[in-house]
């Protein structure tokens, strides 16, 4: 990740402004988890005490889930997350219908070779491994929510409104596009619902912005509707492979009520086949693209990236609904509140791997 072509494509700011424990080269990366906090933190430093006999140990991240008074997981910002996410397993699946999802607008469900590639160095046939991209992002909470207040005021609309135009969906996960259909109007509904949903009804971005974090990240079939696609059926098919199995923690404030500028954040973690066709491009040319999916719509206004542009600073001009479902528009230059702080690329081995280390 420290490769300048690499860091020119992604907006990522040079390696001496990344916090100091990845500036230098990181061979490995060890991940632990429990729900038990305090056999988790015996375990970590019994581990870490048995790595520095052989290696350095060159920084540690504490996370945590951080979750809402509903008890729903979110990030700093106060949005749910992880709503969205490929379904590989027959059991993900028949829960998912079970709760209610019908797959009728989005499928979500994927063949496994979308994460998993032949491991090579594997004992075994069935030896898979998949590529993970970790990033530590932080986020400046403070300066997010007056950006949003101030969206909201320019827009004469509601602070919970403005919100959702950025993110693309709201506080509890209602998806910006279906704030008017009563089932979502119901508070208790089971989050897989949430998923349901596509931009058919919003070809022209009225309801849900085109730049928003949701549609850049995740456009649903929009790139099958541009006059350079082929088809939409082949252009869904190649959209959806872009798609990653994504994973995150919080860290640092543990308290959504206060507003923190700097020290937390998420550890951002997602899995996939191949990263420059997954993650790599979901960033470069979807989330820090302008013209995507439609001319002079602006860059993703949460994770969009220029090289050059600090916390705080605009990232480029947006165009916002003056009113929910209608085609006027007001603009309005929306700032990066997400700084990446350091990160590299990780290929996650099989179980027949790890249980030979050592051994030949």
């Amino acid at each position: 990740m420290k490769n300048s072509a690499i860091q020119n494509s992604l907006g990522d700011p040079s390696v001496e402004q990344w916090e100091a424990g990845y500036q230098a080269e990181i061979h490995a990366l060890v991940i632990m988890a429990d729900d038990d906090l305090v056999g988790l933190l015996q375990t970590v430093n019994k581990v870490m005490q048995q790595m520095r006999q052989g290696a350095e140990v060159v920084n540690r991240e504490d996370g945590f889930i951080l979750k809402n008074y509903r008890g729903q997981f979110v990030e700093h910002f106060g949005f749910v997350d992880n709503i969205s996410q490929p379904l590989f397993l027959k059991r993900e699946i028949q829960l998912a219908t079970e709760k209610g999802c019908d797959f009728s607008k989005w499928d979500p469900r994927a063949s496994l070779d979308l994460i998993l590639v032949k491991d090579p160095n594997g004992k075994t046939k069935d030896s898979y491994g998949s590529y993970l991209v970790f990033r530590k992002l932080e986020q400046n909470v403070k300066g997010f929510r007056e950006d949003q207040r101030k969206l909201a005021n320019k827009l004469n609309i509601t602070d919970d409104l403005a919100g959702a135009m950025v993110v693309g969906r709201f506080f509890d996960g209602t998806p910006l596009t279906l704030k008017d259909q009563p089932l979502y109007a119901n508070p208790i509904r089971p989050l897989d619902t949430l998923n349901d949903f596509d931009y058919s009804n919003d070809t022209q971005g009225t309801k849900c912005p085109f730049h928003s974090h949701l549609r850049k990240s995740n456009p649903r079939g929009d790139t099958g509707r541009i006059e350079s696609s082929v088809s939409y059926e082949d252009s869904l098919q190649l959209e959806r492979r872009h798609r990653i199995a994504r994973r995150g923690l919080s860290y640092g404030e543990d308290d959504l009520t206060k507003e923190p500028e700097t020290g937390s954040g998420l550890l951002f973690l997602c899995f996939q086949a191949n990263i420059e066709n997954q993650f790599n491009f979901m960033q470069s040319a979807w989330a820090n693209q302008k013209n995507f999916c439609q001319i002079n719509v602006g860059p993703d206004p949460l994770i969009g990236q220029l090289s050059g542009k600090a916390s705080g600073q605009p990232i480029g001009t947006q165009k916002w609904p003056k009113k929910w479902g209608e085609a006027e528009t007001e603009q309005y230059d929306f700032s990066l509140w997400v700084t990446m702080k350091g990160g590299e690329y990780f290929f996650a081995p099989s179980i027949s791997f790890i249980k030979n280390i050592g051994l030949t």
